[in-house]
């Protein structure tokens, strides 16, 4: 039983990765071919600020989430487990916000005033993608990555369709991070529907504050 819990999550997973290896590399060849050089190091600059961004937030709170979330599930409290999630989605809102600030002002100072506004777009997106961690996180615990696969999916086709539509009617920049921020908000939001069905069964209880205390040095 074990066995085949784990086969069939890798599955998942490989099929979730290898989708989104190949929409995100199409994506990036056609907006290469389309943008030009010019407007690709633009583009390519902004992103990188929100891939910097992304790393530094995403990981410390996620990683803690799966560090002490999987192991009050794993001894029979998801009560605790529970809270430590929704504890979690807290500092990622509060990292987060703190993070979309810094992006909003790196591109202001970096960047021509002209560009400010879809570099602004795409360093919103970066918020939809902390709360995204999260719910993944919660629904790991539970140990059923189909529900990962699902939003997952619905948002890299939103933004592989969303990007190719805007690149035919020559929407620009500002169009293509608009299709980035709602194929992640899109991810967020079903991703978030999906990890509140699968513990639906499950109230949250108080944390003990020896627990609140090693979760938030863990961060």
């Amino acid at each position: 039983m074990r066995v085949a819990l784990i086969a069939r999550n890798s599955l998942w997973t490989a099929l979730d990765q290898g989708l989104s290896f190949l929409g995100g590399t199409v994506v990036a060849i056609i907006i290469a071919r389309v943008l030009g050089p010019s407007l690709l190091g633009a583009f390519a600059f902004v992103m990188w600020i929100v891939g910097v961004g992304g790393s530094l937030g995403i990981h410390g709170v996620s990683r803690a989430t799966g560090k002490f979330g999987g192991e009050y599930f794993g001894r029979g409290e998801p009560e605790i487990a529970r809270a430590i999630i929704r504890s979690a989605l807290r500092w990622q809102l509060a990292v987060g916000s703190i993070l979309v600030g810094i992006g909003l002002v790196a591109v202001w100072v970096s960047m021509p005033a002209d560009d400010f506004v879809w570099g602004a777009v795409a360093v919103v997106s970066l918020l939809a993608t902390m709360i995204m961690a999260i719910a993944a996180r919660g629904i790991e615990i539970r140990q059923d990555f189909r529900l990962n696969v699902i939003p997952s999916i619905l948002g890299n086709t939103v933004n592989i369709v969303g990007s190719l539509v805007v690149l035919w009617r020559g929407w620009g920049l500002l169009g293509l991070t608009s299709a980035l921020l709602l194929s992640r908000v899109v991810d967020a939001v079903v991703r978030q529907a999906l990890f509140r069905s699968s513990w639906a069964d499950v109230a949250p209880a108080a944390i003990p504050p020896e627990l609140r205390r090693r979760f938030a040095l863990s961060l």
